[in-house]
């Protein structure tokens, strides 16, 4: 695992940039890469750590690329945020002739393994996000695999199994609208309290009160 802003990720970011290309041209079929493109989706962060005590932390709050290898190759990169209370998987890329081995499944259990161990020294770091969840995309249904799992409903930013929402999305399909139509209304947020990135930085001691 290799902090985006290091001489270690400067040394392998050609070799995942290639395999980045490869990944995206055999599985979504897209052909036009540039490098440009993948740094300010992949590499480039706005977060960095202001946290008290971090040089007593094995691990500093921020951006990684987990590098997975094998026989020497790097043929997966697992793009992560270690945010305060969770661990955010971002995006997976890997080499495509390597598929069968299932590897969005073995990332997601190796992650969760580092959630457990950052817990060791973050307590309040315990949740593991997985990102978006589409069910009718076949390439996100290994997500629902593990257990206990959470959707957020976008209308009453609640969290409801997900066992309950692919049950509601079973039975109502495109009419479906909300997770938890009885949940009461979030209360709005004052105009004033809302944050702002400026200059391509914010410190991870906004997120804490929020």
């Amino acid at each position: 695992m290799v902090p985006v802003e290091s001489d270690e990720y400067d040394a392998t970011a050609d070799e995942s940039f290639e395999l980045y290309k490869n990944y995206q041209n055999s599985i979504h079929k897209d052909t036009q890469c540039t490098r440009r493109g993948f740094t300010d989706f992949l590499t480039d962060s706005p977060l960095f750590s202001d946290e008290e005590g971090a040089e007593n932390k094995s691990v500093a709050l921020g951006t990684y690329h987990q590098q997975y290898y094998l026989d020497g190759q790097l043929i997966a990169v697992g793009v992560v945020d270690i945010l305060p209370r969770c661990l955010s998987s971002k995006y997976l890329f890997h080499d495509p002739q390597y598929k069968f081995l299932m590897l969005g499944t073995y990332t997601a259990l190796r992650e969760i393994a580092f959630v457990r161990e950052l817990m060791k020294e973050r307590p309040e770091l315990h949740y593991y996000y997985m990102g978006y969840y589409i069910h009718s995309c076949a390439k996100m249904r290994y997500k629902g695999r593990f257990h206990p799992s959470d959707l957020l409903c976008d209308r009453s930013f609640t969290w409801v199994p997900l066992e309950k929402c692919i049950e509601m999305m079973g039975s109502n399909g495109e009419r479906l609208e909300a997770f938890a139509p009885d949940a009461p209304e979030p209360e709005k947020c004052p105009t004033a309290a809302v944050r702002c990135l400026y200059n391509r930085y914010l410190y991870f001691s906004n997120f804490l009160d929020l």
